[in-house]
């Protein structure tokens, strides 16, 4: 797998690693249940699958986004219990979201919503170096003003 592709076959799969990583990288987060992503998730399953597919993958991204404020001794931590889960590690996780930001770039067009917030997050986080971030701020600022 070369990136992060959300399909039915693959919804519960990645749906049970945003249950098991939210509390772990964001447990800074306390929503209540009614706006806890997995329970706006399973509204969205009912009236859209689809809408729902798109907003499993947006939690994801944010949350690969936040994996990379903590440290390698977690990850490996959190890889384990994914493992154990049989899931996608965290790592792998990691490594189809940094494809998936490889091809946006290259693409130099930002298609939709999740490819720019996924961006968004990058530019906001302070993660990337200034040449970099000067490519990724010019692609933001033109689906803006795109849109």
């Amino acid at each position: 797998m070369s990136k992060i592709k959300i399909s039915a076959e693959s919804y519960a799969e990645f749906k049970e690693c945003v249950a098991v990583l939210f509390p772990l990288v964001m447990p800074q987060i306390n929503l209540p249940i009614e706006k806890h992503p997995l329970s706006v998730l399973s509204a969205m399953e009912v009236s859209s699958p689809a809408n729902a597919r798109a907003g499993l993958a947006m939690a994801l991204n944010d949350l690969i986004q936040g994996s990379f404020l903590i440290s390698s001794d977690q990850i490996k931590e959190i890889d384990t219990l994914l493992a154990s889960k049989g899931l996608f590690t965290l790592t792998k996780l990691r490594y189809l979201y940094s494809d998936k930001i490889q091809k946006i770039v290259r693409r130099g067009i930002i298609s939709n919503d999740v490819e720019y917030y996924l961006l968004k997050n990058i530019v906001d986080s302070g993660v990337c170096e200034n040449s970099p971030r000067e490519t990724l701020e010019k692609m933001l600022d033109n689906y803006e003003f795109k849109g």
